[in-house]
Order: C-alpha cells, then structure tokens, then sequence
C-alpha cells in the first residue's frame, strides 16, 4: 500500500514538473512572438528611431525558468530520498486545500517561472528597478574581475554574494517586515518555500545587488553556476532534511534546522540565522545553534489573518497597502 501510494506520488509530480516545463515553454514563446510582433511599431512610431534593435532570443530567455523547474525537481527527489515520502514534501505540495501550499505555487508558477515578479517589482516602484539596472550598467561597468578564470569569479561570488543576502535580509527584517513576512507565513517549509517572496522584496535586492554585480563584470557561465549552487542550497534549506554532519552547521552553512528556527513563532528564535553562511550570522551576533535551543513547534507568522488566505493575488496588494500605512518608527 505504501509503495503504491508513494508511486502515486511520483507519478503526480512528473506529471506536474513535466506539465509546467511545456507551460512555461509556451507561454514564453507567445510573449516572444508578441514581443517581435510589436518591437518595429514601438521602436519606428512611438520611440521615432530605425528599427535596429535585434529581436530578443527565445532560448537564452529559457534557462532561468527551465533551470527553476529542474532545481525544484532534483532538490524534491533529494528530500525524499533524504527523509522518505511522509517526510517529504511531496504530501505537502498535492494538499491543494492547504492555502499556505496555494501560495508557495503562486509565487513559483506565476512570480518565478512567468516572470512577473520582476514585472510587478517594476511597476510597483515606478521603474526604479530598471533605472537603476542601466544606471549600474553605465556608470559601475567596471569589470574587475571580468578577466578571471570562471573558477576565481565563482570564488569571489561565494565570499561576497552570502554578506550582501546577509544585509539584504536584515533590511527586511527592520525595515520592511510585513513585505518579508509574505516569506514568514509559510506553515510548512517545502522545497518552493525560496520562491515564496513579494515583487518589493525583489526591490529590495535588486537596489542592494545591482551595484556590486555591475563592478564584478562577472561571466555569463560563473553567474549561471552560482545560481544553480545557491537555487540548490536555498531549496535544500527550506526542506525537513537533516544534515548529518555537525561541522557543516558549526563552522561552514546555515542547515535547514537552524533555519527552521529563523522561521519560528517562538520570540526566543526572533532576528536569528540571517545568513547562508555561519560566519556572518556569528559575527554579528545573531547565530543560534540548534543545539542551543528547543526545536521549533510551529513555523509561520500569520496572526493577523491577512496571510495564507487563498488568494495569494490579493495578498499580494493587501500586504502593500498594510506596510505603507503602517507607522514607521
């Protein structure tokens, strides 16, 4: 019986991952057939300039979100064979009627995988997301690293970017908790609990992140595999997976214990494990080992019933409006 309902299971996922890998494909492929189709009138009628502009490429625009899928599809099949099926988030994420579950594959399907999180992002700040990507781009196009080997731009990428996520999610924290607490309501951490992100907190990032991205010059390839490692780590972190090595936890990588409390409702767990690696957590006094505390009871923040209400379209605009009329201190 039990082999029979966890080949249920698989049968459901591949079903699902192989459903959404043909949508997404799809989908991209209409909004580059309208974008070519409208490109010569927006650059010939509206802008007055030649049409010279080559039309965008379908294929490279694909890698982000395929790349999504295939993360999420190896880092679920790890947790399993980690934890094994009860464990696992396959239950969780085929409870349709759970609607902490509905908003995780919100975020992924229509945030993430159809891109909008960076469209909402940009309208909700007036374009300042684009404008300071081209600004970044003009003026910091330094390119210092930009003629290292790919293993020496990767090196410098895994020592920078985890004190820059550092920052950014103190800033969160401090300064834009009832955005951030979108992440926070999540009762149960599954494997597309990184997704699960507002379009301000990509604001949020990109302000923080485009500068040091434009001085690095980085590589097309260095970037890509830095992002596979980190979509690999975050999806891993948000899993019920138990590292069985104490040192890792100790000396090298936030494990998903110690970001389960980061997750928890319990005050004595408030503002702890920020980072990706220990040493910034440690150096700034907000690390919590597990060993050092009970294990979480509950996860998520969700008391003031806005989250986690099965419209996670709604939500999205509702937690907006709460933050912007809240007092600021």
């Amino acid at each position: 019986m039990k082999s029979k309902n966890r080949n249920s299971l698989i049968k459901k996922f591949l079903l699902i991952f192989t459903g959404l890998s043909a949508g997404v494909g799809i989908y991209h492929w209409i909004f580059f057939q309208m974008v070519n189709f409208f490109q010569p009138f927006w650059q010939t009628v509206v802008l007055r300039t030649p049409a010279s502009l080559e039309s965008p490429q379908l294929l490279p625009h694909l890698v982000r979100p395929l790349g999504m899928i295939a993360v999420a599809g190896f880092c679920l099949s790890l947790e399993w064979i980690l934890v094994g099926t009860k464990k696992s988030a396959f239950a969780a994420l085929t409870n349709w009627s759970d609607p902490s579950v509905k908003t995780d594959w919100f975020c992924f399907v229509v945030l993430s995988l159809m891109g909008l999180r960076s469209v909402f992002a940009a309208l909700l700040s007036i374009g300042l997301t684009l404008g300071i990507q081209s600004l970044a781009g003009h003026y910091f196009h330094w390119n210092l690293i930009s003629e290292f080997p790919i293993w020496g731009q990767l090196c410098i990428l895994l020592m920078l970017n985890p004190f820059i996520f550092y920052c950014n999610h103190r800033i969160m924290h401090a300064w834009f908790w009832d955005i951030h607490k979108v992440h926070h309501s999540a009762t149960s951490m599954t494997i597309l609990t990184p997704h699960r992100n507002h379009p301000v907190d990509f604001i949020v990032v990109t302000v923080c992140n485009t500068v040091p991205a434009a001085l690095l010059g980085c590589s097309f390839f260095s970037i890509a595999i830095y992002e596979l490692l980190n979509g690999i780590y975050q999806s891993m972190v948000h899993s019920n997976a138990h590292w069985k090595s104490p040192w890792i936890d100790k000396f090298l990588l936030i494990s998903p214990e110690a970001h389960r409390i980061h997750h928890s409702n319990n005050p004595e767990h408030f503002d702890k494990n920020f980072g990706v690696v220990v040493f910034w957590d440690w150096l700034f006094g907000t690390q919590l080992k597990p060993s050092d505390t009970e294990e979480p009871k509950e996860i998520g923040f969700h008391e003031d019933g806005l989250h986690n209400s099965g419209h996670p379209f709604l939500e999205m605009f509702q937690v907006l409006k709460m933050w912007f009329l809240r007092p600021k201190v």
